[in-house]
């Protein structure tokens, strides 16, 4: 990706020689080091993991340009149409392919590739296959990638998915977060305001 050797060593370095110390009882005891460099939560932790993702969503481009994953197509004017494979989104991972049986094979084979490179493993207890219309086969593919059938309309990221977007009842609980978190903005605002005043 273009990274200079002295950036590269740093990082080198900041895996290799991070060290970790745990509570007991309230008090810190002692140094150790893992077993795999940085863990979660460590301030390093997301730039690397947006690394490792360009990596998968080059993988994901690679598999699209040979065919192996179809996505899907944005516009029906076939020469302005955008084909999607996938969306990234933190650690939460999007991939649209065709219903075929060999298509999910690429798939899993593609994740089990980038899994061996990264050293990431795919939770398959966390992720879901999401028929769209009727697919026959489910539970064979389903099989293939080793989780979950999910259905239509779900969550997803705090939004409804697949539901239909005049329907106001699934809109309840987004439009109910949203006023919660602008008036708390709001009373903090007044707080502040309150504060500086009194300062005066």
């Amino acid at each position: 990706m273009g990274f200079g050797e002295r950036w590269i060593r740093s990082i080198k370095f900041s895996l290799t020689t991070v060290k970790y110390s745990v509570l007991i009882n309230r008090s810190p005891v002692g140094f150790f080091f893992p077993q795999k460099g940085i863990r979660q939560g460590d301030p390093l932790s997301p730039f690397l993991f947006i690394i490792a993702m360009e990596g998968l969503s080059k993988m994901f481009d690679k598999t699209r340009q040979l065919e192996w994953i179809e996505g899907f197509k944005i516009s029906s004017n076939s020469g302005n149409s955008i084909s999607i494979s996938h969306l990234l989104n933190a650690d939460d991972t999007l991939i649209f392919c065709g219903a075929g049986k060999l298509q999910l094979q690429y798939l899993n084979l593609t994740l089990l590739i980038f899994e061996s490179i990264s050293g990431l493993h795919i939770n398959v207890l966390k992720s879901m296959i999401y028929p769209v219309n009727a697919v026959p086969n489910l539970d064979e593919l389903a099989g293939i990638m080793s989780c979950d059938i999910g259905s239509f309309p779900t969550t997803y990221l705090g939004l409804p998915l697949g539901a239909k977007h005049k329907s106001v009842e699934v809109w309840n609980g987004v439009i109910e977060k949203v006023e919660k978190r602008t008036s708390a903005a709001s009373n903090y605002q007044n707080g502040r305001n309150a504060g500086s005043r009194e300062e005066n």
